[in-house]
């Protein structure tokens, strides 16, 4: 799911009606399906998108996609990759600061986000996470995440599991 910044109303339409054509083509055929996101960095943008679908009528199951803990700059090539380059200058262009806003806005303080935004009510039946700074470290996310034991950490790799 790309981050709708700027000036995109046309592609948002674009998207929309293709998202709409797949639901249908699904429903149609019988095909039980559900949605998974592309990564985004910023909680309530997710929010603001699934709240979006809904309006629209879609009530299939949403994963969200978010990047695993990487450093800025593997994100920065990811994100150019999957196309929301265009995106990230908009942020940038507003005085946004990419690094912080990654290292702030890993998949912890994301998850938080859309937790406090009531994103099971919409529809949220789980998350994808993007091991785009390797599995072993996406592993370790997870795994602390699970028990509980995650913690921020910016001195690090954006988080600290607790024994």
């Amino acid at each position: 799911m790309p981050s709708f910044v700027g000036n995109c109303g046309a592609q948002v339409l674009d998207l929309d009606r293709a998202l709409a054509d797949k639901v249908r083509a699904a429903e149609t055929t019988g095909v039980a399906v559900h949605i998974v996101t592309q990564f985004c960095f910023d909680g309530a943008t997710i929010l603001g998108w699934l709240h979006r679908l809904r309006d629209r009528g879609i009530a299939l199951p949403v994963r969200v996609g978010l990047a695993g803990p990487a450093n800025v700059r593997t994100l920065l090539g990811y994100a150019r990759l999957c196309g929301i380059g265009n995106s990230i200058r908009a942020l940038t262009a507003r005085g946004i600061s990419l690094p912080l806003l990654i290292t702030q806005q890993g998949p912890g303080t994301v998850v938080q986000a859309l937790a406090a935004g009531g994103a099971t009510s919409l529809g949220v039946a789980g998350l994808h996470l993007f091991p785009f700074g390797g599995f072993a470290r996406s592993a370790k996310w997870l795994a602390a995440a699970a028990s509980g034991r995650l913690a921020i950490d910016q001195e690090d790799s954006g988080f600290a599991a607790a024994p």
